[in-house]
């Protein structure tokens, strides 16, 4: 996520002026990483300020591999920072201690219920005003994966 707004279109009556009062600024980006359970009502989510790249990926999955209590499949697309070598390089590692990665079919983010929920957060659950700075940006993105669940945010696995 970062300090622009996903705003596609807006309506507004006749003589009103259309502008919104975001500050522009491209410099601040924030990553989220996350791991999700397959009935889409368990989160796992990793901040990352800045850019992501194949060590960050391998930090956070070693992280999440030693909170497992039991094995776990996890499923990724086919985004380079995940096919790296570096990252090939771990997966007998990860394998052995009961984390096995399952790579997607290219260009098919509907299978993978991680990126429906992303999309949600993007598209539908970020009010305008969160965009105004990046610690209102975070604290809107913190509250949101800390509400995940059944509760207040959650997604069906048939959206």
């Amino acid at each position: 996520m970062s300090l622009d707004p996903y705003v596609p279109y807006a309506w507004q009556d006749i003589g009103r002026d259309g502008t919104l009062g975001i500050p522009a600024s491209r410099s601040k980006r924030i990553n989220i990483l996350g791991f999700m359970n397959s009935t889409g009502d368990t989160l796992a989510a990793f901040e990352q300020e800045g850019s992501v790249n194949s060590d960050v990926v391998i930090d956070i999955m070693d992280a999440f591999c030693e909170s497992l209590e039991r094995p776990a499949v996890v499923v990724l697309d086919n985004a380079s920072i995940h096919r790296s070598k570096a990252v090939a390089a771990k997966m007998e590692e990860w394998d052995r201690r009961g984390m096995t990665l399952y790579f997607l079919y290219t260009y098919s983010p509907e299978l993978n219920l991680i990126e429906i929920l992303w999309r949600k957060i993007k598209y539908e659950w970020i009010p305008i005003s969160a965009y105004e700075s990046i610690s209102n940006l975070k604290a809107t993105l913190r509250n949101i994966i800390d509400s995940f669940g059944p509760n207040e945010y959650r997604i069906h696995s048939s959206n």
